[in-house]
């Protein structure tokens, strides 16, 4: 069964990114992801992506956005599936960025990877928006598509 999820993700400690754990054993498809991120006053600017990460570590997916985001500056970055890349350039409150719509293996990882992250840089209001299965939907599924790989392959 898939259900409609939106949850508030823990708030990381200053200069550290933040990362979103579905639930054991569950497959999700992202729908929206919003999260604010406030810059301190140290001159360097900061390039956020948005990663999907596998439980190896191995990242399966990466969203980057347009702008960098600079010092002293409150920036709300919305990543869903119906935006288009924009934002208004770096000093734009809101910058958008699109993700496909696919599922996730169940132990797939969500964060930020923020480049030049200050120490007292701080992400906070960070919400996510997911339709989520279990894993065992998630293993018939690929068993079906490795079925119909095979049916369809010139050699099978």
């Amino acid at each position: 069964m898939r259900q409609l999820i939106t949850r508030q993700v823990d708030k990381p400690a200053e200069g550290a990114d933040w990362t979103f754990v579905p639930s054991a054993g569950d497959s999700v498809r992202l729908l929206a992801i919003t999260a604010k991120l406030v810059t301190s006053s140290a001159s360097a600017s900061r390039a956020v992506v948005l990663q999907a990460v596998d439980e190896n570590g191995l990242i399966l997916d990466a969203f980057p956005t347009v702008d960098a985001q600079v010092a002293s500056k409150t920036v709300l970055y919305v990543w869903d599936d119906a935006s288009t890349m924009s934002s208004a350039g770096s000093d734009s409150l809101t910058f958008t960025q699109a993700v496909p719509k696919f599922w996730l293996p169940p132990q797939t990882t969500i964060k930020t990877v923020t480049a030049l992250i200050d120490t007292d840089d701080q992400w906070s209001n960070i919400v996510a928006t997911f339709h989520v299965t279990d894993a065992l939907r998630w293993a018939e599924a690929e068993a079906l598509i490795d079925q119909l790989g095979s049916m369809l392959s010139p050699n099978g």
